[in-house]
């Protein structure tokens, strides 16, 4: 499993770009223990707090036109089918968007 974080996404014309972020690597994660409960841990394990946000990248897909958030386990199975036996997953952990009052 590939994991980017840390970075920043912004929109170029007809197109989603994640830069300057850090990339790890989750080997030998068996399609059967991937679940909501293993991601958090996984977020810890690069040193970032909760809550955070998932998003998969879809095969075959840009990124603007394949991100998919993980909110459950329920998307976490699609995310397999979807990889069609590939080994590579893609997941993104962005931060939650932040909202400021303006007095």
């Amino acid at each position: 499993m590939k994991i980017h974080h840390g970075g920043i996404m912004f929109t170029k014309p007809k197109n989603l770009v994640y830069e300057h972020g850090d990339v790890d690597y989750m080997d030998y994660v068996h399609s059967s223990n991937l679940n909501r409960e293993l991601l958090d841990k996984l977020v810890e394990g690069v040193g970032l707090d909760l809550p955070i946000g998932f998003l998969y990248k879809k095969q075959k897909f840009s990124l603007l036109e394949g991100l998919v958030r993980i909110c459950s386990n329920v998307n976490i199975a699609m995310l397999l089918k979807d990889r069609n036996g590939a080994n590579k997953v893609e997941i993104y952990l962005v931060p939650p968007l932040r909202t400021y009052e303006l007095e």
